[in-house]
C-alpha cells in the first residue's frame, strides 16, 4: 500500500514539475521547420566564410531544404502564397541537389566533398543560391 501510494505522488511531482500541460510549439508545423530551415542556413553561410567550414551544417540544411521542408509546406502551410512559397523551396532545393549535394558525400556521420569538387565551387553556388534564400526568407518570415 505505502509502495503504490508512493509511486502515485512520484507521479503526481514529476507531472508538476516537469511543465506538462504547458504550451509548446508544434515542431511539426511549416512555421517552426521553415524558422529551422532558416537558422540552418545561417549557419551554412556563416560557416562557408571560413577557412574550414563545417560541412556538417550542409548535411543538416540538405535534410530540410531538400527533405522535410517542401514536403510540410505541402501539407500545412497556410500562408495565402503557399504556391509561391513551394515552387520557390522547390527551384532553390533542386539548384542545391544538382550544384551543391552531387559535389559532396554526405551522410549523418561525415561530409565531404566529392572526388573533383572543390569548396570554391561549393561557396560560389551557395552564393548565388542566397540571393533567392533571401527572398523566400523575406516571404516567410513573421512579420515584426
Amino acid at each position: 500500500m505505502r509502495r503504490t501510494l508512493s509511486l502515485l505522488l512520484t507521479i503526481a511531482l514529476a507531472g508538476a514539475v516537469g511543465g506538462c500541460g504547458e504550451d509548446r510549439e508544434d515542431i511539426s508545423s511549416a512555421e517552426y521547420l521553415l524558422s529551422r530551415q532558416h537558422q540552418a542556413w545561417r549557419n551554412a553561410r556563416e560557416t562557408l566564410k571560413t577557412d574550414s567550414p563545417n560541412m556538417q551544417q550542409l548535411y543538416a540544411l540538405h535534410q530540410l531544404l531538400c527533405r522535410r521542408t517542401p514536403r510540410i509546406i505541402e501539407k500545412k502551410y497556410a500562408g495565402d502564397d503557399r504556391e509561391a512559397v513551394l515552387a520557390k523551396i522547390r527551384a532553390i532545393a533542386d539548384r542545391y541537389e544538382a550544384e551543391i549535394a552531387a559535389k559532396l558525400t554526405l551522410t549523418p556521420r561525415e561530409v565531404v566533398l566529392a572526388p573533383g569538387a572543390s569548396l570554391d565551387d561549393i561557396r560560389r553556388v551557395f552564393e548565388e543560391l542566397d540571393k533567392d534564400y533571401r527572398e523566400l526568407e523575406a516571404m516567410t518570415s513573421p512579420e515584426e
